[in-house]
């Protein structure tokens, strides 16, 4: 009966400790480990933020060897994080060895801290992503822009020349950005491949994206125009009556309104 209450009161004492134990390693991690993989993260933000200064270094060169010195430095992150831990719970180790709860409690901070890593890794990738797309970004006025042509000609008023412009960028979207995918995955292979958990989804959510953006920057570009176009427009039909009553002002309006639906409902 005596040897029962000790068993009996030993667990309870492994049970109390374990929550103790459990409770002051969430609280190191979230009090001082997630501090500083922001503060680690935010450095890596700045570094990524030099990919495009220098025209004789490829992107994709220079994102291989920031993965590799990303994950030194993060492993040394993660060994520092963790020897900090282990000595908060120095003070728990006469109860961890009595109640059998070494290899427990080994598991449960490799868990927690697998699962900062991870979080960690997600967040770099999307970082990446998004410094390389930062220089196409920049340039989605331009492509809004080069969209459009002259809307000075003989046979189409200008307000249907414009639509016909926009409607065309959209039917050849996918193959006019297509090369730039094959460059995003080709500069963040090494990424991807480090980073399980979001791998090529990431990279074609961030495609489709800028496509997205630039779709409607054209189209904003269009509605920008839309004055001048119309008061072009009733000149050119003016000067056309023949014509124009065989071109209705609504042209390509409702096949520009499918095309662009997919976007503009984003």
């Amino acid at each position: 009966m005596l040897d029962w209450i000790k068993k009996r009161r030993a667990y309870r004492l492994g049970q109390q400790a374990a929550t103790a134990i459990s409770d002051e390693i969430d609280a190191r991690i979230n009090g001082r480990v997630m501090p500083a993989s922001e503060r680690f993260m935010d450095v890596f933000r700045q570094r990524l933020a030099m990919l495009w200064d220098d025209p004789a270094i490829e992107p994709g060169v220079m994102l291989r060897a920031e993965r590799d010195e990303f994950e030194k430095e993060l492993a040394n992150f993660l060994g520092e994080m963790r020897a900090e831990i282990n000595i908060k719970t120095y003070k728990w180790d006469e109860v961890i060895e009595a109640t059998g709860g070494r290899e427990m409690l080994d598991t449960y901070i490799r868990e927690r801290m697998g699962a900062v890593k991870n979080a960690m890794m997600q967040q770099a990738e999307t970082m990446v992503i998004e410094a390389f797309m930062a220089r196409y970004y920049s340039g989605v006025p331009k492509v809004a822009a080069d969209v459009y042509g002259d809307f000075n000609s003989p046979d189409l008023p200008p307000f249907v020349l414009a639509r016909a412009d926009l409607k065309n960028f959209l039917e050849h979207v996918d193959e006019l950005f297509r090369p730039l995918l094959s460059q995003l995955r080709e500069a963040t292979a090494g990424w991807a491949d480090t980073s399980k958990q979001v791998g090529a989804g990431q990279i074609e959510l961030h495609y489709n994206q800028f496509k997205s953006a630039s779709v409607v920057a054209a189209f904003q570009k269009l509605l920008d125009m839309t004055d001048a176009l119309k008061e072009a427009d009733d000149k050119w039909r003016a000067a056309n009556p023949e014509k124009a009553a065989q071109i209705p002002f609504d042209t390509f309006s409702s096949e520009l309104s499918d095309a662009l639906a997919p976007y503009l409902k984003k």
